[in-house]
């Protein structure tokens, strides 16, 4: 888990957070733009980010889901499920840890913060809304480096709103 504490404490040197780390049960959660709370959740091989997207159960919207997890093309690589005993739908994404670097790891979070801004406005209607695909990002990849997420730490002693595992929606973080 040393090296998930390690990138979680560069990540929040990077966006300006300092003093970001993991609380005792190896979690942190922080709100990229001010509505897109993500939480953290680290092992020892593998660093997690769970995202939630909406509280939905109609089936057009699942099968929606369910086309955009085919090979991962309009997820950011990451993957839709729903919150046992809830109707939450959420965006999960694994990094393995091994061999992973920083500059590395920050790309695959933003397009995992990105891909889940973009469900979250489809899931509430938005028709304008887009998902970034895997062309968008590597023809992306020439370009220069991508801004810093403006984040919020979510404070470390207080845990999320509702449910077991994520905030609910509309939470606040001062």
């Amino acid at each position: 888990m040393e090296l998930a504490k390690s990138l979680i404490d560069e990540l929040g040197r990077y966006i300006g957070i300092e003093g970001l780390v993991l609380d005792e049960k190896g979690s942190c959660t922080l709100v990229f733009d001010e509505h897109i709370v993500v939480t953290f959740v680290a092992s020892d091989a593998v660093l997690s980010a769970i995202c939630y997207i909406a509280e939905r159960e109609d089936a057009p919207f699942f099968r929606q889901l369910l086309e955009a997890n085919f090979a991962w093309q309009e997820t950011g690589g990451a993957t839709f499920a729903v919150e046992p005993n809830s109707a939450r739908v959420v965006l999960s994404l694994k990094w393995p840890l091994a061999g992973f670097g920083f500059q590395t790891w920050v790309g695959e979070l933003e397009k995992f913060v990105n891909a889940s801004e973009a469900w979250q406005k489809i899931a509430a209607g938005d028709q304008t809304a887009s998902v970034p695909t895997e062309d968008a990002a590597a023809s992306a990849a020439g370009a220069a480096p991508a801004k810093k997420p403006a984040a919020k730490s979510a404070p470390p002693s207080r845990p999320p709103a509702g449910g077991d595992t994520l905030p609910r929606p509309g939470t606040r973080y001062v």
